[in-house]
């Protein structure tokens, strides 16, 4: 069984730009701002699955998952074109 995902952590991930959709207590995904969205995670447990389209790819623990959304923020930031 799912446990609920932390509020606390997705603040953090909101506050980061991501897109959180929970649906229901126990189910929590998140995807990336731009759309359509190639990737997203999904919450399993207490870990978090990254999906490619709809192929799982690897399972992360809360804090490797908030890495790696920061990581897709940077890379995101740097594609954006500047003023």
């Amino acid at each position: 069984m799912s446990t609920p995902a932390d509020k606390k952590l997705l603040k953090q991930v909101a506050e980061l730009g991501f897109i959180c959709q929970a649906e229901d207590e126990q189910l929590c995904q998140i995807y990336p701002p731009q759309s359509p969205p190639q990737w997203h995670l999904q919450q399993q447990e207490e870990h978090w699955v990254l999906y490619v389209g709809t192929i799982p790819q690897i399972l992360f623990h809360s804090i490797e998952m908030i890495k790696f959304l920061q990581h897709q923020k940077k890379q995101w930031m740097k594609s954006l074109p500047k003023p």
